[in-house]
């Protein structure tokens, strides 16, 4: 086990230096004499367990206020009646819409 622990501790001291260093893994690991294969084995064995352990232990939340929400500029319905769509925006003349759709649902083709 004490072979292993000063294993453990060597590579880690090389994951920081390497990390460090303006080098790429691939060169790096050329100049220490160490495959790709061997960093990224260490690499992977070192990493800490939990995928959390690296977030601070406190949590802040965001606020968010809804009131303040942007709302689109412009929105837009569309109507499909059969094969035919219709775009509706804002401040369309109601009347005419009832008019034209009364009129699409008796047309048979």
């Amino acid at each position: 086990m004490l072979v292993q622990d000063s294993s453990a501790a060597l590579w880690r001291s090389r994951l920081q230096a390497c990390s460090t260093s303006p080098m790429t893994v691939k060169q790096w690991c050329e100049t220490q004499g160490c495959t790709l294969r061997q960093y990224y084995y260490w690499k992977r064995r070192l990493k800490p367990s939990k995928p959390d352990d690296n977030r601070p232990e406190t949590q802040q939340w965001l606020a968010v206020d809804l009131d303040k929400t942007v709302a689109q500029p412009n929105p837009i319905i569309k109507l499909s009646i059969g094969k035919t769509q219709i775009e509706v925006r804002q401040g369309f003349d109601p009347n005419l819409l009832r008019d034209i759709v009364e009129t699409l649902g008796r047309t048979t083709c």
